[in-house]
């Protein structure tokens, strides 16, 4: 059944009361909710229709979304979105802004085969002559001292690295790879149950659309540190008049006016790939955390298996440095080796919607 949203009138929305939210320049909009009984999906669909349509009002920016149920049993939701406006002074301002660091390092991954082989040599052999022993139709080998044969050819693996027992051992490379943390610190009423809930259900989710410089894909949730602490107002705020006094505010209006959430969010990139080619199969598509897996089957190597791969237009081919042999000859020697018989990417974590995190 599809989801459906309508937003119940139109516009800024009502005024919230100062007692409420202690932010006179507040504002509300309402939406309802239709075709999920799950909470969380109906918080979800919620907050990425809000944060792809609605994010702004003017000078007003989304504090907090909520969500209740409408009817029990009829799938129907009634979801409130709380607006604040940002600060006037600069220095408050630019504490809005998320704190945000990132690393291109310590990423690794194993791979068996090369982009091309550079160099390939093998031991020399001796020369050896033949000489007859006593007349008799005997032959036996005699070293040449000194004398070997500097032209032989080594097998032709076909850019296989590490050969051994008939596998590819394989080397470890760094691969391109992203990570990233933002920090933010939010208002208390901003972690709403189901905000919080929705983080958990986000946790090891890609991106379903582009994020943080990531195309769609590329970028994994690894999950939310979130603390408490109390800040107190600036000695310098204006006080309302007709702001209740402390004494006379409920334990949760206490909490919105005091206490605020420090949140730490982690994430991960790595890049799509596409137009890719393994032992001739090929070509196919690999978001970036996407699996491959190759089935094997033991076989001679010869000149049929050579992996006409071709390269993506994303990679170039590397340069030959000087003197070394662009295309080293190789014997006709089969060798039985594991090669590839087939295929497969397999999808590991679910999509979703960065945006219903709040953070850009």
């Amino acid at each position: 059944m599809p989801i459906d949203i309508e937003e119940i009138g139109e516009g800024y929305g009502p005024k919230i009361s100062g007692a409420k939210t202690n932010k006179p320049n507040s504002r509300e909009k309402v939406f309802r909710i239709f075709g999920t009984h799950d909470e969380a999906e109906a918080y979800y669909r919620l907050a990425s229709h809000v944060y792809n349509g609605f994010a702004r009002l003017g000078r007003l920016v989304v504090e907090n979304i909520e969500v209740e149920e409408d009817s029990p049993g009829a799938d129907l939701w009634t979801g409130t979105v709380h607006y604040h406006e940002q600060p006037k002074d600069k220095k408050k301002l630019l504490d809005d802004f998320p704190d945000y660091s990132f690393s291109t390092k310590g990423g690794k991954a194993k791979v068996t085969h090369s982009l091309q082989t550079l160099y390939a040599g093998a031991v020399p052999e001796p020369v050896y002559e033949d000489e007859n022993i006593d007349g008799e139709d005997v032959q036996r080998r005699k070293i040449k001292v000194g004398e070997y044969n500097r032209n032989v050819k080594p097998p032709n693996f076909y850019r296989g690295i590490n050969y051994e027992k008939g596998i590819f051992q394989g080397v470890e490379k760094i691969v391109p790879a992203w990570s990233s943390t933002i920090s933010v610190t939010v208002p208390y009423d901003f972690v709403t149950p189901q905000y919080a809930r929705l983080l958990r259900m986000m946790t090891g989710c890609v991106n379903s659309k582009p994020f943080d410089t990531m195309a769609p894909g590329e970028s994994l949730f690894m999950g939310c540190d979130g603390s408490t602490r109390v800040e107190e107002p600036d000695d310098d705020d204006e006080e309302d008049e007709n702001e209740p006094n402390d004494w006379e505010l409920t334990p949760e209006q206490l909490r919105s006016k005091y206490i605020v959430w420090d949140l730490k969010f982690e994430f991960c990139g790595s890049p799509n790939m596409r137009n890719i080619f393994i032992n001739k199969i090929g070509p196919f598509n690999k978001r970036g955390w996407d699996y491959v897996w190759v089935l094997t089957e033991d076989r001679e190597a010869n000149a049929d298996d050579e992996e006409a791969e071709t390269p993506s237009d994303d990679t170039e081919e590397p340069e030959s440095e000087p003197g070394d042999p662009s295309e080293p000859k190789f014997s006709t020697e089969n060798i039985t080796i594991s090669a590839p018989r087939a295929v497969y990417v397999e999808r590991l974590y679910s999509y979703a919607d960065f945006a219903v995190l709040g953070l850009f």
